[in-house]
């Protein structure tokens, strides 16, 4: 799959390489040579473990972010995606983030949450068979910076300090048996490191297993 921007026309393209068939996606088409959020963000690709099914997060704005499932080779526009809604009040701002499929072929994902009074939470959710189900509740307070999932369930992440000059941590957590759509478990931090101006780095970027 390739994300591509023709000027006016934000599109996927899946290939399948062995047959040929290739199928193109309409993401968005910029409704206005002036507006300042184009083009649309389209990140974490990934495909379901038969090869079909296509999930992508959507961020059609900074603010505004989707996980998005297609099937690859029929859907036509980002119209034909289907994905569970935010669990949110009218009050709450959500986001959907860093899509992954685990071997299961539940798919996971990163649901941020911050309220109008600020409080922010965040939760680690599968979605399968139209059913949502929480695997990990973030501590209060904490908002995942970078992300990563296996297809065996285990996740790792970094949560950014909760004061200018905090600590980054890295933690890991596995939902149990490869396969397993859940399991309780609690999550490990790995290491602490120092807050910035401590040492010469500027923070944590990309986290992969």
């Amino acid at each position: 799959v390739i994300s591509a921007d023709h000027g006016n026309v934000l599109k996927l393209v899946a290939r399948n390489v062995v047959s040929g068939r290739q199928n193109t996606i309409i993401m968005a088409t910029k409704p206005d040579p002036r507006a300042n959020n184009w083009p649309p963000g389209v990140f974490g690709l990934t495909w379901a473990p038969d090869d079909v099914h296509l999930a992508v997060q959507f961020q059609l704005t900074g603010a505004i972010n989707s996980v998005l499932v297609f099937d690859a080779f029929t859907a036509a526009t980002a119209r034909d995606a289907r994905t569970a809604p935010p669990q949110c009040t009218a009050s709450d701002m959500c986001g959907e983030f860093d899509p992954a499929y685990l071997a299961s072929g539940a798919l996971t994902y990163l649901i941020q949450r911050v309220s109008r009074s600020g409080a922010a939470t965040a939760s680690l959710v599968a979605w399968q068979a139209a059913h949502r189900t929480t695997l990990l509740s973030f501590p209060a307070g904490m908002q995942t910076q970078f992300y990563d999932m296996t297809a065996q369930g285990q996740a790792i992440w970094v949560n950014c300090p909760a004061g200018p000059k905090g600590p980054w941590r890295i933690w890991r957590w596995s939902s149990g048996a490869p396969g397993a759509p859940a399991a309780p478990g609690a999550p490990v931090q790995i290491t602490a490191l120092p807050p910035l101006g401590a040492s010469p780095y500027y923070g944590v970027g990309a986290i992969a297993w």
